[in-house]
């Protein structure tokens, strides 16, 4: 799972945000 842009910026963003953030899910074995 990776998060968008907007919240890889640790500095800027609450942890607790994290929780209601979208998530980008990647795919592991992509085909």
């Amino acid at each position: 799972i990776d998060f968008p842009p907007a919240y890889q910026n640790w500095e800027a963003t609450d942890p607790m945000d994290l929780f209601g953030a979208p998530t980008l899910k990647a795919e592991s074995n992509p085909k």
